[in-house]
């Protein structure tokens, strides 16, 4: 059985300060095909840091993930990605 990282990729901060994030959302074990309609769940439920008010959000697939483009009340995008990653290594304890 494999077992796969849920991972969201966002900015955070603002101006000069921003900088990109990871963050595993969620560990689970199951097939690629469960992981990715539990990704698909995380997308779909996901609030962003930026912007705090979403006025238009396009969300693409892209193999084992999703792009999510949030446009804020300013008419600034903020993406987020969300990717599924298979676990090939872990040496801490279980």
């Amino acid at each position: 059985m494999n077992r796969w990282a849920l991972v969201v990729e966002q900015s955070i901060g603002v101006g000069q300060n921003m900088r990109w994030d990871a963050e595993v959302i969620v560990e689970t074990d199951g097939s690629r095909e469960e992981a990715l309609q539990l990704l698909w769940h995380h997308v779909q439920g996901f609030s962003p840091r930026h912007p705090k008010y979403v006025q238009r959000r396009r969300i693409y697939r892209d193999g084992d993930g999703f792009l999510v483009i949030n446009t804020g009340t300013s008419m600034s995008d903020f993406p987020c990605r969300f990717r599924l990653m298979e676990l090939v290594s872990d040496t801490g304890p279980i």
